[in-house]
């Protein structure tokens, strides 16, 4: 069962990416595409600029998710680190709880505002405004469920009796050394004094 949950994750967590990937890929493409067709051919496609627009809010959105789940957003790290260790986990714990019942926050009422949302864009043949606007549940729900997994892997640790913070950091160095195909003693990990 384990297994299959962390197969769901490395993959949800590929998809993500792959899809923020190929939205930024299109974003430049579209962008270098206007920009010629503007000043060499002077006929730039009137739509480009809305759909290079709609590419980069959901790229951010879609990001946010894979941030929530990297432990990579933003937060008090500084305090967690000379705090206690179990008061600088119980702090990453409550900011995990608060990005979780913020993702329940934006899915329920950016669906009411996505749905809700008046107008049209004519440059599409007049689609509503709300299925750009979508991105907004979708990402609220995208954060339930990566800070959900990450209060999961946290209640596990905290069975073990493992208060560390930022363990993620920890776990990266090691799949660093595995993909080099570097023993952990071969290493000496020295932390860098910007790296928080």
């Amino acid at each position: 069962m384990v297994a299959l949950a962390q197969k769901f994750d490395t993959g949800f967590k590929g998809l993500l990416t792959a899809i923020c990937a190929t939205l930024l890929i299109l974003m430049v493409f579209f962008t270098v595409w206007t920009v010629v067709m503007r000043y060499i051919f002077l006929d730039a496609p009137f739509w480009s600029d809305t759909l290079t627009m709609f590419f980069n809010v959901w790229t951010v959105f879609l990001a946010l998710a894979i941030t929530v789940r990297d432990r990579t957003h933003i937060s008090m790290t500084m305090l967690y680190e000379i705090l206690p260790p179990i008061v600088g986990f119980s702090c990453e714990f409550l900011w995990t709880v608060l990005i979780c019942l913020f993702g329940i926050f934006i899915a329920i009422w950016g669906f009411d505002a996505s749905w809700n949302v008046p107008g049209l864009y004519w440059e599409f043949g007049y689609m509503s405004k709300k299925w750009p606007m979508m991105i907004m549940p979708t990402v609220g729900v995208l954060m339930f469920v990566m800070a959900a997994i990450v209060i999961f892997e946290d209640i596990l640790r905290a069975k073990r009796g493992d208060f560390t913070v930022h363990a993620h950091e920890i776990e990266d160095i090691k799949e660093y050394q595995r993909m080099a195909q570097v023993e952990a003693d071969e290493v000496e990990v020295v932390e860098r004094a910007d790296a928080h």
